[in-house]
């Protein structure tokens, strides 16, 4: 029987997700101003190798950038529908660590955007959410001192 070492593919660590985005421009401005993301770079990106996936003649701009130590790249292309999803699979949410809710909460308010939902207790965890201009949610955790799971330790 094979352990589960032996059966994963070795990873060093995860470095980005991206987000499709329908419109650039508002997109870069939203995650600007909402989670402080920080423009890396900005490529044209050469889908040669991906033609078989999205087309012969896609074309795709990508700005690679950061919210705090995370990356976050946002995509619009040729191949990506310009409506919004309804929601499915996927990336469900992208969450990120504050250390107040309820003053995000009411700082994103006070920036005119409505949340979702006020922030509620979760498993022992204050949190809400808000989706950025394509739906995508973006939810806000406030972990109680030491107890983020996400830095105990993997089983």
């Amino acid at each position: 029987m094979a352990t589960r070492a032996e059966t994963n593919v070795p990873i060093t660590r995860v470095t980005h997700v991206t987000i499709a985005v329908s419109d650039m421009e508002r997109s870069v401005a939203f995650y600007r101003k909402v989670l402080g993301w920080k423009q890396i770079d900005d490529t044209q990106v050469d889908l040669t190798a991906l033609a078989p996936v999205v087309g012969p003649n896609a074309t795709c701009r990508a700005l690679v950038g950061r919210v705090a130590n995370f990356g976050v790249e946002l995509i619009c292309g040729s191949f990506i529908p310009n409506v919004r999803p309804t929601r499915g699979l996927g990336i469900s949410i992208v969450a990120v660590e504050v250390p107040d809710a309820q003053a995000a909460y009411e700082r994103l308010v006070a920036m005119g955007l409505t949340p979702l939902n006020q922030p509620g207790l979760v498993h022992g965890v204050k949190m809400f959410q808000i989706e950025d201009p394509d739906g995508q949610r973006v939810e806000f955790c406030e972990y109680a001192r030491g107890d983020c799971p996400w830095d105990r330790p993997a089983q």
